[in-house]
């Protein structure tokens, strides 16, 4: 809790050494706040919570920059060589493991507009297919009179597609099972 709301104090002010390391890519130490004139009313209200010392570093996702590993102590001078060397590696692992959540979470999303996007196909074709049998026509022609009448209703193709096929089936359209690669 203590830390969270040294957080908030500089997300309200819009400064301190979080959000500077953040901006700037670079790790910030304050060996102590006191004497530390950079963040003067970030310092002021850090103080006043007992914060002497503090060491930010920046994480980074595939490149970006996308939060901070805050660390705090009451004690000036507390971050020396060696607790900064662990805080950078735990930072690095942190950073890694976020690219990862970052890359699962793009795969996540492009393999349902997959689903989504083969789903759309197979009932516009069963519609054009329709269209097909019962006006006589190509599936050129077809599909140009399912789209005049998606543009004319207003209406998203897929929907004007599903409600053909409900309309000769009497079930709405279920789409083929889809199984990602593997």
């Amino acid at each position: 809790m203590f830390a969270s709301q040294l957080d908030e104090l500089q997300y309200e002010q819009d400064q301190g050494p979080c959000l500077s390391a953040l901006r700037g890519g670079e790790p910030i130490r304050i060996d102590d706040l006191a004497g530390d004139d950079r963040w003067r009313r970030y310092a002021v209200r850090a103080l006043a919570h007992g914060v002497r010392s503090s060491l930010s570093i920046p994480l980074t996702a595939q490149g970006s920059p996308v939060g901070a590993f805050n660390l705090y102590s009451r004690t000036p001078g507390f971050f020396g060589a060696e607790q900064t060397r662990l805080a950078d590696t735990f930072a690095q692992n942190a950073s890694v493991a976020v690219g990862i959540a970052a890359r699962f979470a793009a795969h996540t999303v492009l393999t349902e507009q997959l689903r989504t996007s083969l789903a759309s196909r197979s009932v516009i074709d069963q519609a054009v297919g329709i269209i097909m049998a019962e006006q006589r026509c190509s599936s050129k022609e077809a599909f140009a009179i399912l789209r005049a009448a998606s543009q004319n209703r207003n209406l998203r193709l897929r929907e004007v597609a599903a409600n053909i096929v409900i309309g000769v089936s009497g079930e709405p359209p279920r789409p083929p099972p889809f199984s990602p690669p593997g």
